[in-house]
């Protein structure tokens, strides 16, 4: 697998993760232990959001 590809799986995984995550935080069915796992979770996806994009950017800037 090519370092591109890499980088987009871990962006579709990631972006993923947040959106999950997000849609458990908003439906607001969830006790206190539940909603920390799940905010948990945003904030993890959305690092990796932001540092793959990052890393994509970069990549491009430099070809």
């Amino acid at each position: 697998m090519k370092n591109k590809d890499r980088l987009i799986f871990t962006l579709v995984c990631s972006l993923l993760i947040f959106v999950v995550s997000m849609y458990r935080i908003l439906i607001e069915s969830l006790s206190s232990e539940p909603l920390f796992a799940a905010s948990s979770l945003a904030i993890g996806g959305l690092i990796g959001v932001v540092g793959v994009v990052i890393k994509i950017l970069r990549k491009s800037q430099s070809n």
